[in-house]
């Protein structure tokens, strides 16, 4: 095996397709960083791995020492997912409410404040896809099923819940019929409407803008912890994004990279379901939205503050 540092060829350059520059005008950030520079590779057997050795390194060593620590002591790491779902459940369902619905007011403000005519790419891109395209992939890449399963099954499941005396959303115990149904209903709404495509559209408006209108690729920290936040979230589509962001933002990575963590994701997934069950993955996605709270936050004012100064169509 040999494993070396890229140079920063031609081929890494703002130029290359790796990192398209802007079409028309932009207010591209001069920096001297390109995309790879940082990457090793490395091959063994006709295996190919190309990974930013910050991100890749520490990301697997944060995500390895978990699923060890977790399936070497399932009984103490249980009590652990329990104890702190039941204190962010408990004293933070507050900010995780008024994060979303600000980000729900950012989105409505930019769809309809000026800054809505920055064209993401430069003012003469043009999209790859239509509408029709982007739609299916939207909706093929992991909300259409969410939505066929989830949408009857989560508000019976707290209708249930709340009718039987069972604590359920925000720790909610009701038993009127009417009273259920209405919390059920807008629990649900909550989490599969406007509040968690505003969430997904303010992250992926910062990730986009400072790409393809600003030149700059993702940092080291925050690769970090979108890698670990996408783990727990999500699989095929994740394997897909968290490869991106650990091969340095490069899009066309080794196929081996994306097959490593799926497997891995495998395995935090059989680790949490072994150290305390459902409510252990429920711990962990809240665990994991807590960092991702804020990291949105700032995306969000760093997509306001990006966009006020570039040029508009």
């Amino acid at each position: 095996m040999n494993t070396e540092n890229y140079p920063p060829d031609s081929h890494l350059s703002p130029n290359a397709p790796e990192h398209p520059v802007p079409e028309g005008d932009s207010n591209v950030i001069d920096t001297d960083y390109v995309i790879g520079q940082d990457n090793m590779t490395a091959g063994w057997m006709g295996l190919k791995v190309d990974l930013h050795s910050q991100v890749f390194v520490w990301s697997s060593v944060v995500i390895l020492f978990f699923v060890a620590i977790t399936l070497s002591f399932p009984d103490a790491m249980g009590q652990l997912f329990n104890d702190t779902r039941s204190l962010l459940t408990n004293s933070l369902s507050w900010a995780f409410m008024l994060s979303t619905n600000l980000f729900v007011i950012l989105a409505i403000v930019l769809i309809f404040s000026p800054l809505s005519r920055v064209r993401l790419g430069g003012t003469e891109a043009r999209p790859d896809f239509g509408y029709l395209g982007w739609f299916a992939m939207l909706f093929a890449a992991g909300m259409g099923v969410g939505l066929m399963f989830y949408c009857v099954a989560e508000p019976l499941t707290y209708f249930g819940d709340l009718r039987s005396g069972t604590a359920g959303p925000l720790g909610e115990q009701l038993t009127s019929a009417d009273e259920a149904r209405s919390l059920s209903m807008a629990t649900s709404i909550f989490h599969w409407g406007l509040h968690s495509w505003a969430t997904y559209a303010i992250v992926s408006l910062a990730l986009a803008l400072f790409a393809f209108n600003k030149g700059l690729p993702l940092t080291s920290l925050v690769g970090i912890v979108l890698v670990m936040v996408f783990f727990i979230t999500s699989s095929d589509s994740g394997s897909l994004v968290i490869d991106s962001i650990t091969s340095g933002g490069k899009v066309s990575s080794p196929k081996t990279q994306r097959v490593f963590w799926v497997v891995i994701e495998g395995a935090i997934a059989i680790a949490l379901l072994l150290g305390g069950g459902l409510t252990a993955l429920q711990a962990a996605v809240l665990i994991t939205g807590l960092p991702f709270m804020f990291v949105v936050l700032i995306s969000g004012y760093s997509a306001y503050q990006g966009l006020r100064s570039e040029p508009r169509i």
